[in-house]
């Protein structure tokens, strides 16, 4: 006999002071609250333990299945990855092997021009020393001639300044001579000669000043030479 749950609460309420709260829960249990629900005997319980058992035992086997094809897939997966990594190990040292040979090839290049660069430097080098050593030679030559010409400037104005020193001494002289002359004059005949005098200390004002002009300009000429 089905009972409903407005049933079975009225029931609970009007009961439960006098039977208590669990034989009153057992009491109910035997009646079902659907159409089509019968109570749990004994045999019902060890009939659904036992379909229950067998179904764990399906899903058991099926669990072990699936591992054990987890298991080959992972194999296969561990084999094709062993295999992947053994290939580019294999890629990268042929790789790496291409990169040493490289390398090897650029350091003999830069051997090669490092020779090149120490041979050309060398011979520069010789070069350049030879250059330095001719140079040397023309300015030891050229100062030896400078020396040469200084020695023959110096003894040409040495004859030149004798020479204008000669000139000059016998131009003083005869002016000297003069100037006696026409104070001799002057006393002997009374008359005034301090034009003549003058005019002959002009000249020979004159002419050394042109003497002095000569040396100055054979001086400058040396300067030029030694330069």
């Amino acid at each position: 006999m089905v009972l409903s749950e407005k049933s079975r609460s009225t029931i609970y309420q009007a009961w439960e002071p006098h039977l208590g709260h669990e034989a009153l829960q057992e009491m109910l249990s035997n009646f079902p609250t659907r159409e089509g629900d019968e109570p749990a005997t004994k045999e019902l319980v060890r009939v659904t333990t036992a379909e229950l058992r067998t179904e764990i035992a399906g899903l058991r086997t099926e669990i072990a299945g699936v591992r054990s094809e987890l298991k080959v897939d992972i194999a296969n997966v561990r084999t094709e990855l062993k295999t992947e990594i053994a290939d580019l190990r294999s890629e990268l040292k042929t790789e790496i092997a291409s990169v040493r040979t490289d390398i090897a090839s650029v350091r003999t290049e830069i051997a090669g021009v490092r020779t090149d660069l120490t041979a050309a430097i060398g011979t520069q080098g010789t070069e350049l020393k030879d250059a330095i050593a001719d140079v040397r030679t023309e300015i030891a030559g050229v100062r030896t001639d400078l020396t040469a010409a200084i020695g023959t400037q110096r003894a040409d104005l040495k004859d030149a300044i004798g020479a204008q020193r000669a000139d000059f001494s016998a131009a003083f002289g005869a002016m000297h001579a003069r100037v006696l002359e026409l104070a001799t004059a002057q006393i002997a005949f009374g008359h005034d000669v301090r034009g003549d005098l003058e005019r002959n200390v002009r000249v020979m004002t004159w002419q050394l000043a042109g003497f002095i002009v000569a040396l100055n300009s054979m001086i400058f000429v040396i300067a030029l030479g030694v330069r």
